[in-house]
């Protein structure tokens, strides 16, 4: 246990200890390369510094967002806003738990890289896999409690806005509903099938990156519809666009990374951690998925709002006669 605690202390406090990068011979996928320094510290080469550097990054960024969507679902509860009739039961829940995932992931995601690839051998660990089962649960979580948040909005928004027949819905919910739970039931199969070291465990995750983007594509073309029946209508509604133009393509790109990546590391192209593909992959997962959440985070009203006319539900005037 101190060995696992001694390299977690250096993660959390040793950012001026980056410039120390001496050596230069690079380290095993296992982390496990002759070259060192002595004395403590932690001492990494370039690209994995930058690993280092941005995974913190990300980490302080997804969890200002976490704290700010806390605080929004307590004041949201505490004045009353109009956040379930706005955006739904489940949406800001769902989301939240996504950004909490993504924050984990981030810090366990620089844990990684600084203690298997520190150049100082005492405070060097090859670490287990229920460590790296963790950290890709953490990753799949994120992804999938994200796409729940946008599914549910978007199912609410079409039901409080639109016109659409209770079949229709029904069977736009059962389809996503069937996307949400294959994804979770995949990524608990490649998390089972690794532990026990299977063969299988790459299809399984082939298989959830490759749903992950039928996802990604699916909400893209149902919020663009849904987005273009309302402009029909007369009516506007910003949420449905910045759905179909914003935070759709973003995940997109996030979740067809994923699927290149794969691609390279089977083709033998780059080795199953290789930093530059990793680098890459952090930096573009990195980016797209903050700037998905951060116009999440802009639908979560702040203050009591009077609803739009689209979004009071239709009475019958007769009713009001006499």
């Amino acid at each position: 246990m101190r060995s696992l605690l001694r390299p977690l202390w250096l993660v959390l406090f040793c950012s001026p200890a980056l410039a120390r990068r001496g050596g230069s011979s690079r380290p095993s996928a296992g982390g496990s390369s002759s070259g060192g320094s002595a004395g403590g510290g932690l001492v990494l080469d370039p690209v994995i510094a930058a690993i280092f550097s941005f995974a913190i990054i990300f980490f302080f960024m997804t969890f200002t967002q976490s704290i700010f969507l806390l605080y929004c679902i307590v004041k949201s509860r505490k004045f009353q806003l109009p956040v379930k009739a706005k955006l739904g039961p489940f949406f800001s829940i769902s989301l939240l738990f996504s950004t909490v995932a993504l924050t984990l992931a981030y810090a366990l995601h620089a844990l990684f890289w600084a203690m298997t690839r520190n150049k100082v051998k005492d405070y060097r660990v090859n670490l287990p896999v229920p460590f790296l089962n963790a950290w890709n649960a953490l990753e799949f979580l994120a992804d999938i409690f994200l796409l729940s948040a946008l599914f549910s909005l978007a199912s609410h928004r079409e039901k409080s806005t639109l016109k659409v027949s209770p079949n229709q819905r029904n069977v736009k919910m059962v389809v996503e509903a069937l996307l949400v739970i294959l994804l979770l039931g995949l990524g608990a199969g490649y998390l089972i099938a690794r532990t026990f070291n299977s063969q299988i465990s790459e299809h399984f995750y082939i298989t959830f990156t490759f749903f992950l983007v039928m996802a990604a594509l699916y909400l893209t073309v149902s919020s663009s519809v849904m987005y273009i029946q309302t402009r029909r209508s007369g009516s506007t509604d910003k949420i449905f666009s910045r759905i179909a133009f914003i935070i759709s393509p973003c995940f997109f790109v996030h979740a067809i990374y994923l699927v290149i990546a794969e691609i390279i590391q089977l083709a033998g192209l780059a080795t199953k951690i290789s930093p530059g593909v990793d680098l890459t992959g952090l930096l573009i997962s990195g980016i797209t998925e903050f700037t998905a959440l951060t116009v999440c985070l802009l639908f979560i009203p702040r203050k009591p709002t009077q609803p739009s006319c689209s979004e009071v539900p239709a009475t019958d005037s007769s009713s009001d006669k006499p």
